[in-house]
């Protein structure tokens, strides 16, 4: 991929942090204890794909990208 590309699904990526925020929230409504944790593992593991997996497949091409950047390397 081209880094242009890159850049564009990094943002594309940070703009649905709102939206699973509203998952996040509308999940903990959800009386039953059961089905509720169910449903925050599922949510746990689509953002772990789109927030970690694809953005680590652009970071490993393009290191500058990195979102977390020197605020990460500093705390390993």
């Amino acid at each position: 991929m081209d880094r242009s590309t890159g850049v564009r699904i990094l943002a594309a990526i940070e703009g649905l942090a709102p939206g699973f925020n509203e998952i996040d929230a509308a999940t903990m409504e959800i009386t039953d204890e059961g089905e509720r944790r169910e449903f925050r593992k599922t949510l746990g593991d689509a953002i772990g794909l789109v927030a970690y997996e694809l953005t680590m497949k652009v970071v490993r091409q393009y290191p500058d990208l990195d979102p977390d950047g020197d605020r990460y390397r500093r705390k390993v």
